[in-house]
C-alpha cells in the first residue's frame, strides 16, 4: 500500500496524499500505510464500499434474490464444460459474437451485479436455442432422467418473464454502477472493485 502511494506521488510529480479510502477489512492496512507516509493522511471510509452496501441491502429483498438466482443459474449452466464448448464453437463459427460470455460476481461485492445480469441476458437467446444444437442433443441424451428435468427447467426458465425481471433489475443496478464508476475508475482507482 505504501509502494502504491509512493508510485502515485511520483506519477503526479510529488503531489501529497490527502486521504486513503478503506473498507472495514482494509482500514488497519490503510492506517499502517498512513503512519509511514511523510504527510498527515486521513483514512476515510471507501465511498465505493458505501455504495456497495446500499446495493447489498436491496439484494436482501425476495424479488432481487429471485432474479440474481436466475442469473446465477444461467452462469452455472453456461460454465458446464460441454455447454461452454458449444458456446465457444458457436463463437468460432460466427453464430455468436464474443460478447456472449457469462460473468460471475461475488455476493459480498454487489457492485458487479450489473455486469453479471447483463451477461446473463446476453446468454438467454443462446440457451433458448440450444435444443437445436446437435452437440447439445448428444449431451442431453447422455444425461439421467433427473438431469434432463434440470436441464429442461433451466432452458424453459429463460423465458420472457425472466428476461423482463432481469431487465428491470439491470436498470436498478445501472444506478449503482454509474455511481460506483463516478467514485472509482481504472484511470482513478479508489476501490479494488470497478
Amino acid at each position: 500500500f505504501v509502494q502504491v502511494c509512493g508510485k502515485a506521488k511520483q506519477e503526479f510529480k510529488g503531489a501529497k496524499i490527502a486521504s486513503l479510502p478503506a473498507d472495514n477489512a482494509g482500514s488497519h492496512v490503510a492506517y499502517g500505510a498512513a503512519a509511514k507516509l511523510e504527510e498527515l493522511v486521513l483514512v476515510i471510509r471507501d465511498i465505493c464500499h458505501c455504495v456497495d452496501l446500499l446495493s447489498k441491502d436491496s439484494a436482501n429483498t425476495q424479488v432481487v434474490k429471485m432474479v440474481l438466482n436466475s442469473a446465477k443459474t444461467i452462469f452455472n449452466f453456461c460454465k458446464i464444460d460441454r455447454i461452454d464448448g458449444i458456446r465457444r464453437n458457436a463463437i468460432s463459427t460466427g453464430d455468436l459474437d464474443e460478447r456472449h460470455t457469462v460473468i460471475n460476481f461475488s455476493e459480498t461485492r454487489m457492485n458487479n451485479a450489473h455486469d453479471h445480469i447483463e451477461a446473463s441476458l446476453r446468454m438467454m437467446p443462446f440457451i433458448r436455442g440450444i435444443r437445436s444444437n446437435e452437440e447439445f442433443l448428444v449431451y442431453y441424451e447422455e444425461r439421467t432422467p433427473q438431469d434432463k428435468v434440470k436441464l429442461d427447467n433451466i432452458i424453459n426458465g429463460c423465458n420472457g418473464e425472466c428476461e423482463e425481471q432481469m431487465l428491470t433489475l439491470l436498470k436498478l443496478t445501472a444506478i449503482y454502477k454509474r455511481v460506483h464508476l463516478l467514485c472509482s475508475r481504472q484511470d482513478t482507482p479508489v476501490s479494488a472493485f470497478p
